[in-house]
C-alpha cells in the first residue's frame, strides 16, 4: 500500500516522478553521450592502430608410454628392458619440463631470438621474420643490456645507426664496439636493398627467454590420455609457429638424449662387470681343469653325481642370491668411487629393490638438469649448488638403500647356507678327491649364473636403446588459431559500455547528490505551501521585461501569475503584496518589478515598496533616486507619503517608494508606529502594493511586515534554492506566521532535461524559442 506525503502524493508516485526526472536528464544531456561516443571510439581507433596484434599459437602433443616399443621378456629375472631409462612418463612432469626455461634458452640460442629486426613505419614498428640484414654479436658482455636500434640503410653500403647514446654510420661488415652489448656487425645484406628505415633490438637471451615464456601456457587437455595443449603468443604467426615446432623438437631430442646417456651408463657398467667376472670365470675353470689333470678325473662317480643333483637346488637359490650381493656391491663401489665425478646410475640391475630404483631415477634426473644448467652458468651459481646439496642427499639415500638391501640379502644368504650344510653332511661320504672337485664346480656354477645374467643384461640394454623413441608425438602441430590481442570487436564493446555509463553515471551521481531545487515536484515534496507562479530564466539584463518586451515568454508567465493572484486576492481591501525568499539573490526584485509592470499594463494603479533596508536594489534596477524614501519618512514625522512616491519611468501606472537612505537598526524601523498610517494611506492611492522584503532566512524584517499583508510570495529561485530551505516557508506555513503563503518558483531553465518545454513560452517570438533551444541543450542540467 502506499503511503501519503505531505502534500497528498504519494511515496510511489514521487519515486516515479523522480525516475522520470532523471530519464529527462539524460535525454537533455545526449550532447555529452555523443561526445564520449566519439572520445572513447577514438581513443579504440587509435589504440588498435598503434597496438601490435597478436596471435595465439595453438598445439597438442601425446606422451607415449615409455616401455612402448621396448621388447618385452618372460624370464622370471628379466627386468624392464630400458636400462636406466624412467620406467614411466608422468603427463604432469612432462608438462612442467614443457615449461622450463632451459628447452627455451636453448629455441633462443638457436634461431637467435635475442636479436629482432623490424620495419619502421609511420604508425607502429612491424617485426621482421626475414630481415634486410642480419645481427652478429662477437665478444658479448655477460649481461646484453635491451637496446633499440634505428638503422636506415644508405647508398654505398652505408647504414646509419642511431641509439638513445649512439649516433654513427658504419659499413655493412664493420665491426663496431659498444658497452654492455660487446662487439656487433652487420652482414649479409639482401640483395638489391634500397634505402630504407629499420631498426632492430638486442637483449640478453636470459629477458628473451624469460618473455618467449610468458608468451607460453601449458595445460592437461586430458590428463588420463596423456595429451597435453600448448598455446603460445606471438606477433608473426609464421614465426610463432617456428618457434613452438622449435621447442618441441628440443624437448623430444632432449628426452631421447637424457634416455639415450641412461641407457649408455647401463651398458658401459655391465660390460665392466662382464670384463672383470671374465677374468674370474676363467681362472677358475683353468683351475677345475688343473684339478682334473692332477687327479686324473674323467667323470665323477654316480654317488657324487646324485649329490650334485640334489643340491643343485640350493646352490642355484645360493649363487642368486650371491649375485645380487655381488651386484649391489659393485654399485656401491660405483657411487663411492665417482662422488667427486656424479655420473648416471643404473638401477635395473635392482630388481628386488623398488625403492632403491626409485631413487637413482631421482638421481639420474637431477644429475642430466644439473649438466643442462651448467652449460651457461658456474659451479657457485645458486641454483647448480642447490642442485648439488640434493644430489648429494640422494647419493646418501642410495648407500643406504644399498646398505639395507645387502643386510636383506646375506640374512637370506645365510639361511639359504644352513640348508646346504644340511645337504653337505651328506656328501663327507663322498671321497675327498670329488668332493673338493663338488666345490670347484659349485663357485664355477655360482660365476657362470652371474655372467650369463650380464651378458643378457648387456643384450637387453644395447636392444633397449635401439627401441628409444620419442616419448611425445604432434597430433596437432603448431597453428596459428585467431588474434588474441587486441581484440577489435571487445574494445568497441567496451568503448559502447563506458560511454553509455561514464556520462550516466556522472548524471545520476549528480542526480542523487543535487541539494538544490530543479523542478516544481521538488517543492511539492517538501512543503504543503502551494506553488502559485514559475518564471522562466531571463537570459538578458533587461530587469523590465514585461514593459519592454510584452510578448516573451516571461510576459506570458507573470500574466499566468497575475491571473492566479486574482483568486488568493478576492476582496477589494486586499491589496498588499508581500515578496521574500530564503536568502539574497533569488530574484526578489525582479519579480517585484515584473509583477508590478503587469499588472500595471492591465490598468491597475501600482506601488512597489523597496522595503529591503539592509541592501536594496529595486531602486537601482529601475533607475530611481534612492536618496529619499522610506526611512527619510520613518524619522522625519513631517515628511507625507506623497514626498516619498515617486513615478518608475517604465509604465505610467507603476510607482515606486525607495528605501531611502541606509539606517543602522533597520528591524526597529520597521516596528515604528508611522508604518501602519503610511499603509493605510497607501491602500487608499493604489489598487496593488508590492513589498520587495528581505529574505526571511537571514533576518527578521519579512515577518515584522507579515501583518500588513494580504499575501506572501516565497520567491525560490531554480539551481540557487537548497531543497533544505524549504523547511523556512514551511515552519512559517505551520506556525501561521504569514498571511495566504505561496509559493513563486523563479529562473526556471528551459530544457529537455526538464519539466518545462522549449515551446511553452515562446508564443510570439520564433527566434527567442530557437535560441532558448539551443542554448538550453548545453545548459546546466
Amino acid at each position: 500500500m502506499s503511503r501519503i506525503n505531505n502534500t497528498g502524493m504519494s511515496f510511489d508516485e514521487s519515486e516515479e516522478t523522480n525516475y522520470s526526472q532523471l530519464w529527462k536528464k539524460m535525454k537533455a544531456a545526449w550532447p555529452w553521450f555523443l561526445l564520449a561516443f566519439i572520445v572513447f571510439f577514438t581513443a579504440v581507433f587509435f589504440y588498435v592502430m598503434y597496438t601490435t596484434p597478436m596471435y595465439n599459437i595453438h598445439a597438442l602433443i601425446k606422451i607415449n608410454n615409455s616401455n612402448r616399443g621396448a621388447p618385452s621378456t618372460s624370464t622370471d629375472n628379466s627386468l624392464s628392458t630400458e636400462f636406466g631409462v624412467p620406467t614411466a612418463s608422468i603427463v604432469d612432469e612432462e608438462a612442467v619440463v614443457l615449461q622450463t626455461k632451459y628447452l627455451m634458452e636453448r629455441v633462443v640460442n638457436d634461431m637467435k631470438l635475442n636479436i629482432t629486426y623490424f620495419s619502421k613505419g609511420p604508425i607502429r614498428d612491424e617485426e621482421l621474420y626475414t630481415p634486410p640484414f642480419t645481427v652478429q654479436i662477437s665478444e658479448p658482455v655477460d649481461t646484453i643490456h635491451f637496446t633499440k636500434f634505428n638503422a636506415e640503410v644508405l647508398a654505398g653500403h652505408k647504414v646509419h645507426l642511431q641509439t638513445e647514446t649512439l649516433d654513427t654510420i658504419v659499413d655493412f661488415n664493420q665491426s663496431l664496439s659498444l658497452a654492455n652489448i660487446g662487439r656487433i656487425k652487420l652482414v649479409n645484406p639482401l640483395p638489391g636493398l634500397k634505402s630504407n628505415h629499420y631498426a632492430f633490438t638486442l637483449s640478453s637471451v636470459d629477458q628473451t627467454v624469460n618473455k618467449l615464456s610468458s608468451n607460453l601456457t601449458v595445460a592437461l587437455l586430458a590428463k588420463q590420455m596423456g595429451i597435453i595443449q600448448l598455446d603460445f603468443v606471438y606477433p608473426l604467426p609464421k614465426k610463432g609457429e617456428d618457434i613452438l615446432n622449435k621447442l618441441l623438437d628440443i624437448y623430444v631430442q632432449s628426452n631421447l638424449e637424457d634416455r639415450n646417456t641412461l641407457a649408455d651408463s647401463s651398458v658401459k657398467f655391465i660390460r665392466n662387470r662382464l670384463s672383470y667376472l671374465g677374468g674370474e670365470l676363467g681362472d677358475l675353470e683353468g683351475n677345475i681343469q688343473n684339478f682334473k689333470q692332477r687327479n686324473q678325473i674323467a667323470e665323477m662317480s654316480e654317488q657324487s653325481r646324485v649329490m650334485v643333483q640334489n643340491t643343485s637346488q640350493f646352490n642355484d637359490e645360493v649363487a642368486k642370491v650371491q649375485t645380487q650381493i655381488s651386484v649391489l656391491n659393485s654399485i656401491q663401489d660405483y657411487l663411492q668411487k665417482n662422488a667427486g665425478n656424479d655420473r648416471v646410475v643404473p638401477s635395473s640391475l635392482v630388481v628386488s629393490d623398488p625403492t632403491f630404483s626409485s631413487l637413482v631415477d631421482k638421481y639420474n634426473t637431477l644429475l642430466l638438469e644439473r649438466d643442462r644448467r651448467m652449460v651457461g652458468v658456474t659451479a657457485e651459481n645458486p641454483v647448480i649448488t642447490n642442485l648439488n646439496d640434493r644430489i648429494a642427499n640422494l647419493r646418501a639415500d642410495m648407500l643406504s638403500s644399498l646398505t639395507n638391501s645387502k643386510d636383506f640379502l646375506k640374512i637370506t644368504l645365510n639361511s639359504l647356507q644352513k640348508q646346504v650344510q644340511t645337504v653337505a653332511g651328506k656328501i663327507q661320504n663322498v671321497p675327498e678327491i670329488e668332493r673338493n672337485y663338488l666345490d670347484l664346480a659349485r663357485q664355477q656354477q655360482i660365476k657362470q649364473q652371474l655372467y650369463i645374467f650380464l651378458m643378457q643384461k648387456s643384450e637387453e640394454a644395447a636392444i633397449g636403446k635401439t627401441y628409444n623413441t620419442p616419448n611425445s608425438k604432434k597430433i596437432d602441430p603448431p597453428k596459428t588459431q585467431e588474434k588474441v590481442s587486441p581484440k577489435v570487436p571487445v574494445f568497441y564493446a567496451i568503448a559502447v559500455l563506458l560511454a553509455l555509463i561514464l556520462p550516466a553515471t556522472v548524471i545520476y551521481t549528480r542526480f542523487l547528490l543535487n541539494s538544490l531545487i530543479e523542478r516544481k515536484d521538488d517543492i511539492i515534496n517538501g512543503t504543503q505551501v502551494p506553488v502559485i507562479g514559475e518564471i522562466g530564466h531571463n537570459s538578458g539584463s533587461d530587469n523590465l521585461i514585461v514593459a519592454h518586451n510584452p510578448r516573451s515568454a516571461i510576459a506570458e508567465q507573470f500574466r499566468a501569475l497575475r491571473t492566479r493572484l486574482f483568486f488568493y486576492l478576492k476582496d477589494a481591501d486586499e491589496k498588499v503584496i508581500l515578496l521574500t525568499s530564503s536568502m539574497a539573490n533569488e530574484g526578489k526584485s525582479f519579480t517585484s518589478i515584473n509583477l508590478g509592470s503587469v499588472l500595471a499594463i492591465s490598468g491597475k494603479k501600482v506601488l512597489l515598496m523597496e522595503l529591503d533596508l539592509r541592501k536594496s536594489g529595486l531602486s537601482s534596477k529601475l533607475g530611481v533616486d534612492n536618496s529619499v524614501g522610506f526611512t527619510n519618512y520613518i524619522m522625519d514625522d513631517k515628511m507625507i507619503p506623497e514626498q516619498i512616491i515617486r513615478p518608475s519611468g517604465a509604465l505610467d501606472n507603476l510607482f515606486v517608494i525607495s528605501s531611502g537612505e541606509t539606517q543602522p537598526n533597520p528591524a526597529e524601523l520597521l516596528m515604528h508606529n508611522r508604518i501602519g498610517l503610511l499603509f493605510k494611506d497607501l491602500k487608499e492611492r493604489f489598487d496593488y502594493i508590492i513589498i520587495d522584503a528581505p529574505p526571511v532566512g537571514v533576518v527578521i524584517d519579512a515577518q515584522l511586515l507579515a501583518g500588513y499583508a494580504d499575501l506572501c510570495l516565497y520567491i525560490v529561485r531554480q539551481h540557487i534554492t537548497s531543497k533544505s530551505q524549504l523547511s523556512i516557508v514551511e515552519d512559517m506555513f505551520k506556525e501561521n506566521e504569514m498571511k495566504r503563503l505561496a509559493i513563486v518558483l523563479n529562473d526556471i531553465r528551459m530544457g529537455t532535461g526538464s519539466d518545462y518545454a522549449y515551446g511553452n513560452y515562446n508564443y510570439g517570438d520564433e527566434r527567442t524559442g530557437l535560441r532558448s533551444k539551443i542554448k538550453g541543450i548545453f545548459s546546466k542540467n
